[in-house]
C-alpha cells in the first residue's frame, strides 16, 4: 500500500515511529487458539506453497495501521484501465499509419540539399573540443508580461534563433524567431532561485503542458523556462501537418537548432538574470536533446 508523506501523521517524523511489517500468512499445523499457534517449518528443499501469493506491505505508525483496501481497489482499476488504453492506442496508430489515412512523417524524403548541407557541416557543427562551442551565442529576448499574480509572474520573450546563418537559411521562415515563456516567483532575488529549462517533446506545441510541471516548484523558488521547439507551435511551417516533420533533414534541423538555443538561453540565465543555479531537463524528444 503506498504511503505518501504528505498524508502522515506528524509524529511520523520522529524516529522509529514507524516499522515495516510483511502480510504474508503462515501455515499452521492444526486448529490451535490464536496464542498457542506457531508457523510449520517446512522440509528442506521443499517449496513454498505461499511463495506466489502477494506481500501486502504496510506502515504501521505508533502501533496504528489502516489498510485501504478502496485504494488497492482503485489501483487495480487504474491499471486496467492503462491497459485499455495500450490497446487502443495500438489500434489507432495501426488503422492511421498503415491504411494511410494521415500524413506521415518524412513524406518528402531526406531532405535534398539540406541534408547535404548538415554532411558538409557535420565536425563543425560538434567540435572534438569542449572550448570550441562554449560560451554560445548571446540572446537579449524581448520580454511581455503575460500575466502577474501576488507569488509569481509569467513573461514570454522572442529572440532571433543562435544558429549558423546557413543553418538559419535552411530553416522555415517561421522558425527564425524563437519563442519562450519564462515563469519566475516574485519577491525572490535571482541569486536565491534555481531554473530549469524544459524542452519540449515530440508534438509539444505549446508552454501549457510544461509549465504545468513548472507551477508546483514556484514553492521552493524554482523558476521554469519553456523553449518552443522550431517546427511546432507558432514555429511550424504551413506546410506541415502537426508534428509530422516533413523530410529527415527537418529533424535534424530541429535538434541543433533547439540545442543552440537552450544552450543560449542557459548562459543567459546565468550572466544576464544572474541565476547561480540552473538546470535543463525535457520529455521524450526533448530529454534526448537535453543530453
Amino acid at each position: 500500500i503506498p504511503f505518501s508523506p504528505s498524508r502522515a501523521p506528524d509524529n511520523a517524523t520522529k524516529k522509529n515511529s514507524f516499522q515495516i511489517f510483511s502480510l504474508r500468512p503462515a501455515i499452521h499445523t492444526r486448529r490451535e487458539s490464536p496464542r498457542q499457534r506457531s508457523p510449520r517449518r517446512l522440509p528442506r528443499g521443499a517449496a513454498d506453497p505461499t511463495r506466489h501469493l502477494p506481500v501486502f506491505v504496510v506502515v504501521i505508525c505508533r502501533k496504528v495501521s489502516v489498510i485501504n483496501f478502496n485504494q488497492i481497489f482503485l489501483n487495480m482499476v487504474s491499471v486496467n484501465v492503462g491497459l485499455v488504453h495500450y490497446v487502443l492506442d495500438h489500434i489507432y496508430g495501426t488503422l492511421l499509419h498503415r491504411t494511410k489515412l494521415g500524413t506521415p512523417f518524412f513524406s518528402k524524403g531526406w531532405g535534398g540539399t539540406k541534408l547535404d548541407l548538415l554532411e558538409r557541416m557535420v565536425k563543425q557543427l560538434f567540435p572534438e573540443a569542449p572550448c570550441q562551442n562554449w560560451p554560445p551565442t548571446a540572446v537579449q529576448p524581448k520580454w511581455k508580461t503575460v500575466w502577474e499574480t501576488k507569488n509569481s509572474c509569467l513573461r514570454e520573450g522572442v529572440f532571433r534563433t543562435t544558429c549558423d546563418e546557413r543553418l538559419i537559411d535552411a530553416l522555415p521562415p517561421e522558425s527564425h524567431n524563437a519563442r519562450v515563456a519564462f515563469l519566475t516567483p516574485k519577491d525572490v532575488s535571482p541569486e536565491k532561485m534555481a531554473c530549469v529549462v524544459h524542452l519540449a517533446g515530440t508534438g509539444d506545441h505549446s508552454f501549457e503542458r510544461r509549465l504545468r510541471l513548472g507551477g508546483p516548484l514556484l514553492k521552493d523558488n524554482i523558476a521554469t523556462m519553456v523553449l518552443e521547439s522550431p517546427y511546432y507551435g507558432q514555429r511550424r511551417p504551413s506546410m506541415q501537418h502537426g508534428a509530422k516533420l516533413q523530410c529527415v533533414s527537418d529533424l535534424l534541423l530541429l535538434g541543433k537548432a533547439t540545442i543552440d538555443e537552450a544552450r543560449s538561453l542557459l548562459y543567459w540565465l546565468q550572466a544576464e538574470a544572474g541565476y547561480g543555479k540552473m538546470g535543463i531537463c525535457g520529455l521524450s524528444m526533448g530529454m534526448y536533446f537535453s543530453h
